[in-house]
């Protein structure tokens, strides 16, 4: 859904149905949050031919991209690629974390293409630490906001390469790719590219998806 006005039908526990009722979602963009709650002191009466409510909850702008949430597979760390269509800013991240995963969570980052580089996926070398959210709680099923400020612009047409990793083992979720260094989402902004999963700097596993939410 978008915001914008419906027109809906309520039923209640007795199964009985009330007049169309035309409903306005307001949000501060122009899509709305994944999960949002509403004022629990919201209600449609009988006779009531509108009402309004107002999306609350984490928003995803129209710059951000969900890869996917699949899972499938997975182990403690991702490692892939962000190719900038035009110059974009990487303001945070969100991951696919294990129900039962708790432990820190680390971001890095390196200003070239990771898959080209020998060796890259399995050494520290060149990565550049950007933060390090301790204790983070798993959000499953939905992803789980890494509250580490990233704030990374990439210039246009430029490829930059991203790891995102806890020391807690079985803690992250990803998918099996199709070929690694495919594009495997896109918005107007970047395409996303598939590269390698397993450990913190041991990335051996390929090709694997990263999931979750890039803003």
């Amino acid at each position: 859904l978008t915001a914008g006005t419906y027109s809906i039908v309520v039923r209640d526990a007795d199964s009985l149905f009330s007049e169309p009722i035309e409903i306005t979602i307001n949000t501060i963009e122009t899509s709305i949050p994944p999960s949002p709650v509403a004022d629990s002191a919201v209600y449609a009466c009988v006779g009531d031919s509108s009402i309004e409510l107002t999306a609350i909850g984490d928003i995803a702008s129209t710059d951000s991209l969900l890869t996917t949430m699949a899972g499938g597979n997975g182990s403690s760390a991702n490692m892939f690629v962000i190719e900038a269509i035009q110059e974009t800013t990487i303001e945070s991240f969100a991951v696919n974390m294990y129900p039962s995963a708790t432990g820190d969570v680390s971001i890095f980052f390196r200003p070239d293409d990771y898959l080209i580089v020998p060796g890259a996926n399995t050494s520290d070398a060149g990565w550049i630490l950007v933060g390090t959210a301790e204790g983070v709680v798993s959000n499953a099923p939905d992803y789980t906001n890494i509250p580490v400020p990233v704030n990374i612009t990439i210039p246009a047409g430029e490829r930059y390469s991203f790891h995102i990793g806890s020391p807690a083992p079985t803690s992250v979720q990803y998918s099996n790719g199709t070929g690694l260094g495919n594009v495997y989402a896109t918005n107007a902004s970047f395409n996303f590219i598939e590269g390698h999963g397993g450990t913190v700097f041991n990335c051996t596993y390929s090709p694997r998806v990263f999931n979750g939410l890039i803003r």
